[in-house]
């Protein structure tokens, strides 16, 4: 099984605008099935609008995205010669 994975990985690492294409196309049948599914009632303002959720959903995840890789610089960074400065005794 984790062969399989692997394989799947390496496959997909080396065709990059395939792998692209199926997500915006996952993300267009979203959105598609947004605008047909059956309405009960209104809770919230977004719940009016078609594709809204979809559209809230993608924003939030690109958001919290950049958001946790800004954090992950800003905290977690180490310069690049971090390791070799240290072997060479200075801080």
């Amino acid at each position: 099984m984790s062969r399989l994975i692997v394989t799947l990985i390496d496959y997909l690492r080396t065709r990059p605008m395939m792998l692209r294409g199926v997500c915006i196309t996952l993300l267009g049948l979203i959105v598609l099935y947004d605008f047909m599914a059956v309405r009960h009632g209104d809770h919230f303002v977004g719940d009016r609008i078609r594709g809204f959720w979809a559209l809230f959903g993608f924003i939030g995840c690109v958001g919290m995205t950049k958001f946790m890789k800004g954090l992950g610089y800003a905290f977690l960074m180490q310069p690049l010669d971090f390791y070799t400065s240290k072997e060479r005794g200075e801080d």
